[in-house]
Formats: structure tokens, C-alpha cells, sequence
């Protein structure tokens, strides 16, 4: 009676011993099928994602340099800031002039209170010249005062949702002129945003009763840190008629148009949104005192 007791023990010990190598080779082989076909039916979406998230890093971009374009004042007016408006251009790319470990280069302007322009470039209230004409008394808030945007804890420059540097249009001082993030196959839809547009065209005409002949001037100020940090540059009047004006590439924001026609002289303060700006001034003669 015990010896076949002990055969179906046995026999049940062997058939629950562990899985072969062969074995467990081959489950895992089926558990790497499984994933991969997962992987590749989520990469669609994974794709779809990061497509959004380079269209959300190309609009933070933007708001950054030319502010944001649902930013309101009180009256329900735009409200007109961001980089460009503060500084008077698009920030630059500065790689190329700087050989320190520390530059990331493009969009450092936007980001580091240490750089350069912030440092030499602060916000605050800047004069016109003095010569040859002088419009001292003329004065804009202008300077760097942010950051304008905000990097990633521990990160030091800007990469698109691929890891890659955005690509970038530049003019030969170096000013970001356009940004692109080409999305990878299968999109292939390239991403633009165009930076120019923070330099915009401000034209307009002048009425006034002065006697025919009279000479009217009319010049605007607006902040150039490449030029002069301790003043604002005058722009000239780029039209040769006596009763119109254009100046091209101004930066938007707030900025100051003078009209002068011998001892009278108007100062006229206006916002620039992007788009351009249209005016119609008008400059009076001065009336005479009885004596």
C-alpha cells in the first residue's frame, strides 16, 4: 500500500515544476509583440500631442515678444506690451557673440535678467536728444523688465516638444525676424511665427491753416538700446509731401509723434498696435496776443 502512494506524489510534483528558459524566452517575445503593437497604435496621439504643445510654445513665444493679443485695459482697449514694446526691436539671437557656457543664445534676451541688454538696458522713464534738435522734454517708458518668459526648472534654452532647437530667421545684426518648429513625419506641417510684425508702418496726414510754403516737420521717438541707451532715437519722416508722414518699422507700444512749423510745436503720445497705425494731426498756427 505506501509504494504507489508515493508514485502519484510523484507524479504530481512533476507536473508543477517552473517554466523552461524556452519558455519563459518565448513569454517574454510575446510580451514585446504585445507592447510594440501598443507603442505604435499609440504614436498617433503621442504625435497629435506634441504637435499642440508646438503650437502652445510658439504662442508663449509670441505673447513673450509682442504680448498677448487678448491682454485688455480697463476701457476694453488693446493693451499693447510685451519685449518689443519695451525695447523697441525683436530680441536677437546672441550665440555668435558669446563663447561662455552659460549663453543659450536665442530668446536669452526674453529670459535672463543677466544678460547684456537687461543689465545696460533697465525699465524706466528716457529723454529725447538734445542735438541737434532738442526734444529733452519729450519722455517714454522704455527698458527691460521682466522675464518675459519662462524657461523649464534647470533648463537654459528653448527646444521644441522633438528636443531640437527652434530654427530661426535673422537679419544680419542678429534680430529674430521669424521662428519656425518643422514638425517631424508624419505631419510635415511646418509651424511659423513671424516676429516683424512687432515692426509695424505709422502714416498719416497733417491739417493745417499755416501760409502756403510753410515748412512742417513731423519726427517720432522711439526707444533704440542699439543706438543709445540713455535716449530715445528720432525717426524721420520717410514721405517728401509737405501735409503727409510715414515711418516705417516702428515698434509697437507707446510712442510720441512731434509736429514743428517754426515756433509752434505739437507733441502728440500714441499707441502703436501691431498692424500699423493711421493718424490725422492737426496743427494750428499760433494765435497773437493783443498787446
Amino acid at each position: 500500500m505506501p509504494r504507489p502512494l508515493l508514485c502519484r506524489v510523484a507524479l504530481v510534483r512533476r507536473r508543477t515544476r517552473a517554466l523552461t528558459l524556452l519558455e519563459l524566452l518565448a513569454v517574454l517575445v510575446i510580451l514585446s509583440i504585445v507592447a510594440t503593437l501598443a507603442v505604435h497604435s499609440l504614436q498617433p496621439r503621442i504625435e497629435s500631442n506634441r504637435f499642440d504643445q508646438a503650437c502652445a510654445l510658439l504662442r508663449e513665444i509670441g505673447a513673450a515678444a509682442l504680448g498677448s493679443a487678448e491682454a485688455r485695459q480697463p476701457d476694453g482697449t488693446p493693451m499693447i506690451q510685451g519685449f518689443v514694446a519695451d525695447i523697441g526691436r525683436p530680441p536677437q539671437h546672441i550665440a555668435a557673440a558669446r563663447t561662455d557656457s552659460t549663453s543659450s543664445g536665442a530668446f536669452e534676451e526674453l529670459w535672463n535678467p543677466q544678460c547684456a541688454l537687461a543689465v545696460a538696458y533697465p525699465f524706466q522713464f528716457r529723454p529725447g536728444p538734445k542735438q541737434p534738435v532738442d526734444y529733452s522734454d519729450i519722455r517714454l517708458p522704455c527698458g527691460w523688465r521682466a522675464p518675459y518668459l519662462t524657461l523649464a526648472v534647470g533648463h537654459r534654452e528653448i527646444v521644441d516638444p522633438w528636443a531640437r532647437p527652434l530654427e530661426l530667421q535673422t537679419d544680419p545684426r542678429g534680430t529674430i525676424l521669424a521662428v519656425e518648429c518643422r514638425t517631424p513625419p508624419p505631419l510635415h506641417e511646418p509651424l511659423r511665427l513671424d516676429l516683424s510684425s512687432g515692426m509695424v508702418v505709422v502714416a498719416g496726414t497733417v491739417s493745417t491753416n499755416q501760409p502756403p510754403g510753410a515748412t512742417i516737420d513731423v519726427v517720432m521717438l522711439v526707444p533704440q538700446p542699439d543706438r543709445s541707451t540713455d535716449a530715445l532715437f528720432v525717426l524721420s519722416d520717410e514721405d517728401p509731401n509737405a501735409n503727409s508722414f510715414r515711418f516705417s518699422s516702428v515698434p509697437i507700444g507707446l510712442r510720441a509723434i512731434c509736429l514743428r512749423s517754426g515756433s509752434q510745436r505739437i507733441v502728440k503720445y500714441v499707441q502703436v498696435p501691431r498692424g500699423g497705425l493711421t493718424l490725422n494731426l492737426n496743427l494750428e498756427p499760433a494765435v497773437a496776443t493783443q498787446p
